[in-house]
């Protein structure tokens, strides 16, 4: 009852021995309501192979969220190796935020993005460290939208993506950090879930979940219910 709905066909296969979404450009990009009215956390694992050329500049389009009832919109992707997103909240105009840290194609890397909706606080993250802080409008995004993974501003993505989480809460630096050595070192089963009753993950299930340990031996028609 906790699964979000997406529609569209990537590829899911392994890279570097790890079941991901794996994007060759020109793939449909899955996609999935996500109200994105509050403070947002939005975080996954990436690996690129080749960017964007557009306008003297080299895009890695990765995650888009648009709500078509306001105009809302938030990108979040890679702009000549940095960080970007670019953000419009009704009411609030338009925000512009560019990090610092170079993120290298080939290998995987863990991008974050942080935003409070109230004072308008943004930070960027890369493997759980801090990235860079920025002000952007402080207001939130007014209606749901639909967020489509491995495409942004219309540029489809070349890379892969994987363990993709949307918080509706912002995450401490702390927190964030906690999140870089969850690393997956065998491949595991591609799910679509909900995180903790009110956070959205997308991405392979490649942690333990639902552990449980009886004290007393279990009958065999027991543990078919299970």
């Amino acid at each position: 009852g906790n699964n979000l709905v997406t529609s569209g066909a990537v590829s899911y296969s392994a890279v570097d021995g790890r079941n991901c979404a794996d994007f060759s450009g020109g793939d449909l990009q899955p996609t999935s309501t996500v109200d994105l009215s509050g403070d947002i956390t939005l975080s996954f694992w990436a690996r690129w192979n080749t960017s964007v050329p557009f306008g003297g500049n080299n895009y890695v389009q990765m995650f888009s969220w648009l709500s078509p009832a306001t105009v809302d919109y938030l990108d979040f992707y890679l702009l000549n190796g940095k960080l970007r997103s670019q953000r419009r909240a009704a009411g609030g105009g338009f925000s512009n935020s560019l990090g610092t840290i170079n993120v290298p194609a080939g290998s995987w890397h863990l991008l974050t993005t942080t935003i409070d909706a109230v004072t308008g606080t943004q930070k960027f993250f890369v493997d759980g460290v801090l990235d860079s802080t920025h002000t952007v409008s402080a207001a939130g995004f007014s209606a749901a939208g639909t967020a489509t993974y491995g495409e942004a501003s219309g540029r489809a993505y070349d890379g892969a993506l994987d363990d993709i989480r949307i918080w509706d809460r912002v995450l401490s630096d702390a927190e964030v950090s906690a999140l870089a050595p969850i690393t997956p070192t065998w491949p595991g089963t591609f799910a679509i879930a909900q995180i903790g009753g009110d956070d959205y993950g997308f991405g392979f299930a490649e942690r333990l979940d639902d552990v449980a340990i009886w004290t007393r031996q279990l009958t065999a028609a027991e543990v078919t219910q299970i």
